[in-house]
């Protein structure tokens, strides 16, 4: 009788420790479900980063980069080049880094076409929450060209993805 007694009692603990589980676990979901559905930013689809027009902005792990526009810079070694303002805005849980390296000029060709310096930013430190914006120089060959941003881990973090703007050169 008392081992039947020690058996009720472990039972009741075993099934009282199921259900605490069961409830702490649709805690959490409901938590997860109240973050996501308060996020301000949503992932650009991937299919959505080619071709776009100046002045769009894309999205990539929580952080908004938006070209504001591309005018034409000084000569640089008797090359012409881009001044292409950009914008960041970090809506992510950590700061990023942002790099005139991660930008280049898409030439017609199919070739890229690394930053010139000029008046290009360095590379800087942005907050969570914060928002920064800067020039890039970049080399200007022949139209039609892109403008491409190039994420990695080292700046907006997770997988790369390759950003193109279309610039529209109307000479």
């Amino acid at each position: 009788m008392r081992r039947l007694k020690n058996l009720g009692i472990l039972g009741f603990i075993t099934l009282l420790s199921l259900v605490m589980v069961a409830c702490g676990s649709a805690s959490n979901s409901s938590d997860k479900e109240e973050k996501s559905a308060g996020k301000e930013t949503e992932e650009t689809p991937k299919d959505q980063l080619v071709d776009l027009a100046i002045g769009s902005s894309v999205t990539i792990n929580e952080v908004t980069i938006t070209v504001n526009s591309v005018e034409d810079g000084p000569e640089a070694s008797g090359s012409p080049t881009y001044e292409v303002n950009v914008t960041y805005e970090n809506n992510s849980d950590k700061s990023m880094n942002a790099s005139p390296y991660d930008w280049t000029t898409v030439l017609n060709t199919g070739s890229d076409k690394a930053h010139v310096g000029g008046k290009s930013f360095h590379t800087t430190s942005i907050a969570k929450g914060k928002e920064w914006t800067g020039v890039v120089t970049l080399w200007k060959g022949q139209a039609p060209e892109k403008i491409k941003f190039e994420s990695s881990f080292l700046n907006v973090g997770g997988e790369d993805h390759q950003v193109t703007w279309v610039v529209n050169d109307e000479e």
